[in-house]
Protein backbone atom coordinates (compact mmCIF):
# COMPACT_ATOMS: atom_id res chain seq x y z
CA UNK A 1 0.00 0.00 0.00
CA UNK A 2 2.81 2.37 0.87
CA UNK A 3 4.39 1.92 -2.56
CA UNK A 4 1.06 2.46 -4.27
CA UNK A 5 0.57 5.71 -2.32
CA UNK A 6 4.05 6.93 -3.27
CA UNK A 7 3.42 6.08 -6.90
CA UNK A 8 0.36 8.23 -6.87
CA UNK A 9 2.23 11.40 -5.80
CA UNK A 10 3.22 12.61 -9.30
CA UNK A 11 -0.37 12.17 -10.42
CA UNK A 12 -1.61 14.22 -7.47
CA UNK A 13 0.91 16.92 -8.34
CA UNK A 14 -0.34 17.03 -11.90
CA UNK A 15 -3.95 17.21 -10.73
CA UNK A 16 -3.11 20.07 -8.39
CA UNK A 17 -1.25 21.95 -11.09
CA UNK A 18 -4.08 21.53 -13.55
CA UNK A 19 -6.65 22.79 -11.07
CA UNK A 20 -5.06 26.27 -10.97
CA UNK A 21 -7.58 28.74 -12.41
CA UNK A 22 -6.69 30.91 -15.43
CA UNK A 23 -8.16 33.89 -13.59
CA UNK A 24 -5.39 33.62 -10.95
CA UNK A 25 -2.63 33.97 -13.52
CA UNK A 26 -4.50 36.80 -15.22
CA UNK A 27 -5.01 38.63 -11.91
CA UNK A 28 -1.29 38.57 -11.15
CA UNK A 29 -0.68 40.80 -14.17
CA UNK A 30 -3.98 42.68 -14.22
CA UNK A 31 -3.74 44.09 -10.70
CA UNK A 32 -0.78 46.27 -11.71
CA UNK A 33 -2.96 48.94 -13.38
CA UNK A 34 -6.57 50.23 -13.27
CA UNK A 35 -7.06 49.33 -16.94
CA UNK A 36 -5.77 45.81 -16.26
CA UNK A 37 -8.17 45.38 -13.35
CA UNK A 38 -11.11 46.51 -15.48
CA UNK A 39 -10.09 44.10 -18.24
CA UNK A 40 -9.77 41.25 -15.73
CA UNK A 41 -13.31 41.88 -14.48
CA UNK A 42 -14.59 41.86 -18.06
CA UNK A 43 -12.85 38.57 -18.80
CA UNK A 44 -13.88 36.91 -15.54
CA UNK A 45 -17.21 38.40 -14.35
CA UNK A 46 -17.39 35.85 -11.51
CA UNK A 47 -13.75 36.10 -10.51
CA UNK A 48 -12.92 35.31 -6.92
CA UNK A 49 -10.65 38.37 -6.98
CA UNK A 50 -13.57 40.80 -7.22
CA UNK A 51 -13.06 41.95 -3.64
CA UNK A 52 -9.35 42.40 -4.24
CA UNK A 53 -10.17 44.42 -7.39
CA UNK A 54 -12.47 46.77 -5.51
CA UNK A 55 -9.91 47.30 -2.76
CA UNK A 56 -7.08 47.90 -5.26
CA UNK A 57 -9.06 50.48 -7.24
CA UNK A 58 -10.21 52.31 -4.12
CA UNK A 59 -6.70 52.34 -2.66
CA UNK A 60 -5.36 53.65 -5.97
CA UNK A 61 -7.97 56.40 -5.91
CA UNK A 62 -6.98 57.30 -2.35
CA UNK A 63 -3.35 57.51 -3.51
CA UNK A 64 -4.31 60.11 -6.12
CA UNK A 65 -4.50 57.92 -9.22
CA UNK A 66 -7.49 59.43 -10.98
CA UNK A 67 -7.77 56.49 -13.39
CA UNK A 68 -8.45 54.30 -10.35
CA UNK A 69 -11.19 56.67 -9.17
CA UNK A 70 -12.91 56.55 -12.55
CA UNK A 71 -12.55 52.79 -12.80
CA UNK A 72 -13.94 52.30 -9.30
CA UNK A 73 -17.06 54.34 -10.01
CA UNK A 74 -17.68 52.62 -13.36
CA UNK A 75 -17.02 49.10 -12.12
CA UNK A 76 -18.58 49.22 -8.65
CA UNK A 77 -21.48 51.71 -8.90
CA UNK A 78 -23.48 49.95 -6.20
CA UNK A 79 -20.57 50.15 -3.76
CA UNK A 80 -19.80 53.80 -4.54
CA UNK A 81 -22.52 55.39 -2.34
CA UNK A 82 -21.07 53.75 0.75
CA UNK A 83 -17.72 55.32 -0.05
CA UNK A 84 -19.09 58.59 -1.42
CA UNK A 85 -17.48 60.86 1.17
CA UNK A 86 -14.04 59.31 0.69
CA UNK A 87 -14.33 59.31 -3.11
CA UNK A 88 -15.44 62.92 -3.01
CA UNK A 89 -12.37 63.86 -0.99
CA UNK A 90 -9.93 61.95 -3.20
CA UNK A 91 -11.33 63.43 -6.41
CA UNK A 92 -11.32 66.95 -5.01
CA UNK A 93 -7.74 66.66 -3.80
CA UNK A 94 -6.57 65.36 -7.16
CA UNK A 95 -8.20 68.35 -8.85
CA UNK A 96 -7.33 71.15 -6.45
CA UNK A 97 -3.75 70.18 -5.70
CA UNK A 98 -2.90 70.33 -9.41
CA UNK A 99 -1.27 66.91 -9.68
CA UNK A 100 -3.71 65.78 -12.37
CA UNK A 101 -5.22 68.55 -14.46
CA UNK A 102 -7.83 66.18 -15.92
CA UNK A 103 -9.14 65.32 -12.46
CA UNK A 104 -11.49 68.32 -12.33
CA UNK A 105 -13.41 67.11 -15.36
CA UNK A 106 -13.51 63.59 -13.94
CA UNK A 107 -14.76 64.90 -10.61
CA UNK A 108 -17.63 66.79 -12.21
CA UNK A 109 -18.55 63.81 -14.40
CA UNK A 110 -18.57 61.40 -11.50
CA UNK A 111 -19.87 63.52 -8.61
CA UNK A 112 -21.71 66.56 -10.04
CA UNK A 113 -23.48 67.34 -6.76
CA UNK A 114 -20.64 66.61 -4.38
CA UNK A 115 -19.35 68.78 -1.55
CA UNK A 116 -16.29 70.27 -3.24
CA UNK A 117 -17.87 71.55 -6.46
CA UNK A 118 -17.20 75.17 -5.46
CA UNK A 119 -13.53 74.39 -4.89
CA UNK A 120 -13.36 72.71 -8.29
CA UNK A 121 -15.03 75.73 -9.91
CA UNK A 122 -12.38 78.00 -8.38
CA UNK A 123 -9.58 75.82 -9.77
CA UNK A 124 -11.08 75.76 -13.27
CA UNK A 125 -11.61 79.52 -13.23
CA UNK A 126 -7.99 80.03 -12.23
CA UNK A 127 -6.91 77.86 -15.16
CA UNK A 128 -9.18 79.87 -17.46
CA UNK A 129 -7.46 83.04 -16.23
CA UNK A 130 -4.00 81.59 -16.92
CA UNK A 131 -4.87 79.71 -20.13
CA UNK A 132 -7.80 81.24 -22.09
CA UNK A 133 -8.10 78.11 -24.22
CA UNK A 134 -9.57 76.34 -21.17
CA UNK A 135 -12.33 78.94 -20.62
CA UNK A 136 -14.80 77.03 -22.80
CA UNK A 137 -14.68 74.24 -20.23
CA UNK A 138 -15.67 76.68 -17.47
CA UNK A 139 -18.54 78.08 -19.56
CA UNK A 140 -19.87 74.60 -20.34
CA UNK A 141 -19.63 73.22 -16.80
CA UNK A 142 -20.69 76.32 -14.84
CA UNK A 143 -23.34 78.17 -16.90
CA UNK A 144 -24.49 79.85 -13.67
CA UNK A 145 -21.05 80.07 -12.08
CA UNK A 146 -19.78 82.93 -9.98
CA UNK A 147 -17.50 84.15 -12.80
CA UNK A 148 -19.71 83.54 -15.83
CA UNK A 149 -20.62 87.23 -16.31
CA UNK A 150 -16.95 88.21 -16.13
CA UNK A 151 -16.07 85.50 -18.65
CA UNK A 152 -18.76 86.66 -21.10
CA UNK A 153 -17.49 90.24 -20.85
CA UNK A 154 -13.94 89.08 -21.57
CA UNK A 155 -15.12 86.93 -24.48
CA UNK A 156 -17.01 89.87 -26.02
CA UNK A 157 -13.93 92.08 -25.71
CA UNK A 158 -11.89 89.36 -27.48
CA UNK A 159 -14.52 89.38 -30.25
CA UNK A 160 -13.93 93.11 -30.75
CA UNK A 161 -10.22 92.44 -31.16
CA UNK A 162 -10.24 89.36 -33.40
CA UNK A 163 -12.71 87.32 -35.49
CA UNK A 164 -11.59 84.12 -33.76
CA UNK A 165 -12.70 85.74 -30.51
CA UNK A 166 -16.20 86.12 -32.02
CA UNK A 167 -16.31 82.43 -32.90
CA UNK A 168 -15.22 81.54 -29.35
CA UNK A 169 -17.89 83.85 -27.93
CA UNK A 170 -20.62 82.11 -29.95
CA UNK A 171 -19.31 78.68 -28.96
CA UNK A 172 -19.35 79.55 -25.25
CA UNK A 173 -22.43 81.81 -25.19
CA UNK A 174 -24.84 80.82 -27.99
CA UNK A 175 -27.59 82.70 -26.13
CA UNK A 176 -25.36 85.50 -24.84
CA UNK A 177 -26.37 89.13 -24.71
CA UNK A 178 -24.02 90.01 -27.60
CA UNK A 179 -24.71 86.99 -29.79
CA UNK A 180 -26.21 89.07 -32.63
CA UNK A 181 -23.17 91.35 -32.83
CA UNK A 182 -20.75 88.41 -32.73
CA UNK A 183 -22.72 86.55 -35.40
CA UNK A 184 -22.76 89.59 -37.71
CA UNK A 185 -19.00 89.93 -37.46
CA UNK A 186 -18.47 86.24 -38.23
CA UNK A 187 -20.82 86.35 -41.23
CA UNK A 188 -19.15 89.50 -42.55
CA UNK A 189 -15.68 87.96 -42.16
CA UNK A 190 -16.73 84.71 -43.87
CA UNK A 191 -18.39 86.59 -46.74
CA UNK A 192 -15.25 88.56 -47.55
CA UNK A 193 -12.70 85.91 -46.60
CA UNK A 194 -10.34 84.50 -49.25
CA UNK A 195 -10.61 80.84 -50.18
CA UNK A 196 -8.75 78.77 -47.60
CA UNK A 197 -7.21 75.33 -48.01
CA UNK A 198 -9.37 72.54 -46.61
CA UNK A 199 -7.64 69.87 -44.55
CA UNK A 200 -9.34 66.47 -44.66
CA UNK A 201 -8.49 64.46 -41.55
CA UNK A 202 -8.95 60.80 -42.54
CA UNK A 203 -8.74 58.98 -39.21
CA UNK A 204 -10.45 56.82 -36.60
CA UNK A 205 -12.92 58.78 -34.50
CA UNK A 206 -14.07 55.70 -32.61
CA UNK A 207 -14.39 56.91 -29.00
CA UNK A 208 -14.25 53.49 -27.39
CA UNK A 209 -11.08 52.40 -25.51
CA UNK A 210 -7.90 52.09 -27.59
CA UNK A 211 -5.92 49.40 -25.74
CA UNK A 212 -3.45 49.04 -28.58
CA UNK A 213 -2.02 52.56 -28.22
CA UNK A 214 -3.37 54.28 -25.08
CA UNK A 215 -4.83 51.77 -22.57
CA UNK A 216 -5.77 54.49 -20.05
CA UNK A 217 -7.37 56.89 -22.55
CA UNK A 218 -10.02 59.23 -21.16
CA UNK A 219 -13.54 58.27 -22.34
CA UNK A 220 -14.55 60.19 -25.45
CA UNK A 221 -10.98 60.78 -26.65
CA UNK A 222 -9.96 59.00 -29.84
CA UNK A 223 -6.89 59.01 -32.06
CA UNK A 224 -8.83 61.11 -34.56
CA UNK A 225 -9.99 63.71 -32.04
CA UNK A 226 -6.39 64.34 -30.95
CA UNK A 227 -5.17 64.62 -34.56
CA UNK A 228 -8.06 66.98 -35.32
CA UNK A 229 -7.14 69.20 -32.36
CA UNK A 230 -3.45 69.33 -33.34
CA UNK A 231 -4.44 70.46 -36.83
CA UNK A 232 -6.89 73.11 -35.58
CA UNK A 233 -4.37 74.40 -33.05
CA UNK A 234 -1.91 75.15 -35.85
CA UNK A 235 -4.29 75.97 -38.70
CA UNK A 236 -7.31 78.33 -38.51
CA UNK A 237 -8.84 77.28 -41.83
CA UNK A 238 -11.54 74.69 -42.59
CA UNK A 239 -10.99 71.14 -41.32
CA UNK A 240 -13.21 68.21 -42.38
CA UNK A 241 -13.13 64.95 -40.43
CA UNK A 242 -13.58 61.72 -42.43
CA UNK A 243 -14.16 58.73 -40.15
CA UNK A 244 -12.55 55.43 -41.11
CA UNK A 245 -14.83 53.56 -38.68
CA UNK A 246 -12.17 51.00 -37.81
CA UNK A 247 -13.60 50.19 -34.36
CA UNK A 248 -10.43 51.05 -32.48
CA UNK A 249 -8.20 48.64 -34.41
CA UNK A 250 -4.72 49.85 -35.31
CA UNK A 251 -4.86 48.59 -38.89
CA UNK A 252 -6.79 50.38 -41.60
CA UNK A 253 -8.85 48.02 -43.73
CA UNK A 254 -8.24 48.78 -47.44
CA UNK A 255 -11.95 48.96 -48.27
CA UNK A 256 -12.63 51.48 -45.50
CA UNK A 257 -9.66 53.59 -46.54
CA UNK A 258 -10.84 53.37 -50.13
CA UNK A 259 -14.32 54.58 -49.18
CA UNK A 260 -12.85 57.49 -47.21
CA UNK A 261 -10.59 58.57 -50.08
CA UNK A 262 -13.50 58.44 -52.52
CA UNK A 263 -15.53 60.59 -50.13
CA UNK A 264 -12.75 63.19 -50.12
CA UNK A 265 -12.55 63.08 -53.92
CA UNK A 266 -16.30 63.62 -54.19
CA UNK A 267 -16.06 66.70 -51.97
CA UNK A 268 -13.17 68.08 -54.01
CA UNK A 269 -15.13 67.70 -57.26
CA UNK A 270 -17.96 69.71 -55.71
CA UNK A 271 -15.52 72.52 -54.81
CA UNK A 272 -12.85 72.35 -57.53
CA UNK A 273 -11.38 75.79 -56.78
CA UNK A 274 -10.67 74.99 -53.12
CA UNK A 275 -7.12 73.70 -52.38
CA UNK A 276 -7.02 70.54 -50.29
CA UNK A 277 -4.58 68.76 -47.99
CA UNK A 278 -5.50 65.15 -47.20
CA UNK A 279 -4.09 63.87 -43.90
CA UNK A 280 -3.73 60.09 -43.53
CA UNK A 281 -2.53 59.57 -39.98
CA UNK A 282 -4.27 56.45 -38.71
CA UNK A 283 -2.99 52.88 -39.05
CA UNK A 284 -1.67 51.35 -42.23
CA UNK A 285 -2.43 48.65 -44.75
CA UNK A 286 -0.05 45.71 -44.78
CA UNK A 287 0.69 45.70 -48.52
CA UNK A 288 -0.03 47.77 -51.62
CA UNK A 289 -3.66 47.70 -52.67
CA UNK A 290 -4.39 48.55 -56.33
CA UNK A 291 -7.77 50.14 -55.57
CA UNK A 292 -6.33 52.34 -52.83
CA UNK A 293 -3.40 53.28 -55.05
CA UNK A 294 -5.87 54.25 -57.80
CA UNK A 295 -7.85 56.39 -55.32
CA UNK A 296 -4.62 58.13 -54.26
CA UNK A 297 -3.83 58.84 -57.93
CA UNK A 298 -7.33 60.28 -58.42
CA UNK A 299 -6.81 62.68 -55.51
CA UNK A 300 -3.45 63.78 -56.90
CA UNK A 301 -5.12 64.38 -60.29
CA UNK A 302 -7.54 66.68 -58.45
CA UNK A 303 -4.49 68.63 -57.21
CA UNK A 304 -4.74 67.37 -53.61
CA UNK A 305 -1.66 67.43 -51.40
CA UNK A 306 -1.53 64.15 -49.45
CA UNK A 307 0.34 63.86 -46.14
CA UNK A 308 0.68 60.45 -44.43
CA UNK A 309 2.31 59.03 -41.30
CA UNK A 310 5.33 56.88 -42.17
CA UNK A 311 4.42 54.38 -39.42
CA UNK A 312 5.87 53.46 -36.05
CA UNK A 313 7.36 50.00 -36.57
CA UNK A 314 11.08 50.90 -36.45
CA UNK A 315 11.42 49.75 -40.06
CA UNK A 316 13.56 51.17 -42.85
CA UNK A 317 10.54 51.24 -45.16
CA UNK A 318 7.29 53.17 -44.86
CA UNK A 319 3.90 51.69 -44.27
CA UNK A 320 1.21 52.11 -46.89
CA UNK A 321 -0.35 54.50 -47.84
CA UNK A 322 2.71 56.68 -46.99
CA UNK A 323 4.84 54.59 -49.39
CA UNK A 324 2.77 55.48 -52.46
CA UNK A 325 4.34 57.85 -54.99
CA UNK A 326 3.51 61.51 -54.60
CA UNK A 327 2.57 61.30 -50.92
CA UNK A 328 4.47 63.34 -48.34
CA UNK A 329 5.61 60.69 -45.85
CA UNK A 330 6.26 62.01 -42.35
CA UNK A 331 8.54 60.42 -39.76
CA UNK A 332 9.15 61.85 -36.29
CA UNK A 333 12.18 63.43 -34.66
CA UNK A 334 13.11 63.95 -31.03
CA UNK A 335 15.45 66.43 -29.39
CA UNK A 336 18.87 65.11 -28.39
CA UNK A 337 21.86 66.78 -26.76
CA UNK A 338 23.66 67.52 -30.04
CA UNK A 339 20.85 67.93 -32.52
CA UNK A 340 17.56 66.43 -33.61
CA UNK A 341 17.42 62.65 -33.80
CA UNK A 342 15.04 60.34 -35.57
CA UNK A 343 12.57 58.77 -33.17
CA UNK A 344 13.68 55.10 -32.88
CA UNK A 345 10.07 53.88 -33.29
CA UNK A 346 9.58 55.88 -36.47
CA UNK A 347 9.82 54.23 -39.89
CA UNK A 348 12.35 55.69 -42.32
CA UNK A 349 13.40 55.23 -45.91
CA UNK A 350 13.07 56.90 -49.29
CA UNK A 351 9.37 57.53 -48.85
CA UNK A 352 10.02 59.92 -45.95
CA UNK A 353 9.90 63.47 -47.28
CA UNK A 354 10.19 65.16 -43.88
CA UNK A 355 10.06 64.69 -40.12
CA UNK A 356 8.01 66.41 -37.45
CA UNK A 357 9.23 67.18 -33.96
CA UNK A 358 7.71 64.79 -31.44
CA UNK A 359 6.35 66.86 -28.54
CA UNK A 360 4.10 64.74 -26.27
CA UNK A 361 3.50 67.60 -23.83
CA UNK A 362 2.26 69.95 -26.57
CA UNK A 363 0.06 67.14 -27.87
CA UNK A 364 -1.27 66.46 -24.36
CA UNK A 365 -2.35 70.11 -24.15
CA UNK A 366 -4.76 69.52 -27.02
CA UNK A 367 -6.59 67.34 -24.48
CA UNK A 368 -5.91 69.43 -21.38
CA UNK A 369 -4.98 73.04 -22.16
CA UNK A 370 -3.30 73.59 -18.79
CA UNK A 371 -1.67 70.15 -18.61
CA UNK A 372 1.96 69.74 -17.56
CA UNK A 373 4.75 67.34 -18.43
CA UNK A 374 3.94 65.50 -15.19
CA UNK A 375 0.29 65.15 -16.25
CA UNK A 376 1.31 63.68 -19.60
CA UNK A 377 3.54 61.13 -17.90
CA UNK A 378 1.11 60.22 -15.11
CA UNK A 379 -1.76 59.65 -17.53
CA UNK A 380 0.31 57.25 -19.63
CA UNK A 381 -0.09 59.59 -22.60
CA UNK A 382 3.60 60.41 -23.04
CA UNK A 383 4.42 56.76 -23.75
CA UNK A 384 1.29 56.30 -25.85
CA UNK A 385 2.13 59.34 -27.97
CA UNK A 386 5.63 57.98 -28.62
CA UNK A 387 4.05 54.84 -30.03
CA UNK A 388 2.06 56.82 -32.61
CA UNK A 389 4.39 59.80 -33.00
CA UNK A 390 4.31 59.84 -36.82
CA UNK A 391 0.52 60.27 -36.71
CA UNK A 392 0.73 63.41 -34.62
CA UNK A 393 3.76 64.58 -36.60
CA UNK A 394 1.83 64.21 -39.85
CA UNK A 395 -0.90 66.40 -38.34
CA UNK A 396 1.60 69.20 -37.63
CA UNK A 397 3.05 68.87 -41.12
CA UNK A 398 -0.39 68.99 -42.79
CA UNK A 399 -1.33 72.14 -40.88
CA UNK A 400 1.92 73.88 -41.78
CA UNK A 401 1.62 72.95 -45.46
CA UNK A 402 -2.01 74.14 -45.63
CA UNK A 403 -1.03 77.50 -44.09
CA UNK A 404 1.79 77.82 -46.64
CA UNK A 405 -0.56 77.09 -49.56
CA UNK A 406 -2.95 79.78 -48.28
CA UNK A 407 -0.15 82.35 -48.35
CA UNK A 408 1.28 81.06 -51.65
CA UNK A 409 -1.68 79.81 -53.72
CA UNK A 410 0.34 79.68 -56.93
CA UNK A 411 2.81 77.16 -55.47
CA UNK A 412 3.01 73.95 -57.49
CA UNK A 413 1.53 71.04 -55.51
CA UNK A 414 4.71 69.02 -55.73
CA UNK A 415 5.69 67.18 -52.53
CA UNK A 416 9.37 68.10 -52.59
CA UNK A 417 8.66 71.77 -53.41
CA UNK A 418 6.05 72.11 -50.69
CA UNK A 419 8.23 70.52 -48.03
CA UNK A 420 11.24 72.62 -48.95
CA UNK A 421 9.20 75.82 -49.03
CA UNK A 422 7.04 75.28 -45.99
CA UNK A 423 9.76 74.52 -43.46
CA UNK A 424 13.43 74.98 -42.73
CA UNK A 425 16.03 72.25 -43.29
CA UNK A 426 17.72 70.97 -40.16
CA UNK A 427 20.17 68.20 -39.34
CA UNK A 428 18.68 64.97 -38.05
CA UNK A 429 21.06 62.27 -36.87
CA UNK A 430 21.15 59.07 -38.95
CA UNK A 431 19.16 60.64 -41.77
CA UNK A 432 21.31 63.61 -42.74
CA UNK A 433 19.64 66.78 -44.00
CA UNK A 434 15.87 66.57 -43.76
CA UNK A 435 13.07 69.07 -43.36
CA UNK A 436 11.60 69.19 -39.87
CA UNK A 437 8.12 70.51 -39.07
CA UNK A 438 7.71 72.03 -35.62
Amino acid sequence: MRHAWLASLPLLAVVCACSAKPEDADWTTARQSPAGIEEHLRRFPQTRHRGDAEAALFDGCAAGTIASCRAYLETFPSAAPARAVALDQHFAEACTNGKDASACAAYLDALPSAAHVNDVEAVIWQRCTNAPSSCAFYAARFPNGAHIADLEARAWKACADDIHGCRSYLDMFPDGANRSGAARRVIDADTHAPIRTTIFVVDSFDRRPHPEWWPTARPGISHGTIVDRIVKLKYPGPVVDVDLDVNGLGVTEPLKLLAALRQVAQHMRMFPSTPAVVLLGWGAIARPDPLVESAVADLRALNATIVAAAGNDSRSTCAYPAAYDGIIGISSATKSVRALARNPTSNSGGCVQAAALDDPVATWRTIDASGTEEDAADSGFAQAAANVSTSFGAARAAATIAAYIDKNPATKRDAAILVKSATATEYVEETGQIAVFR
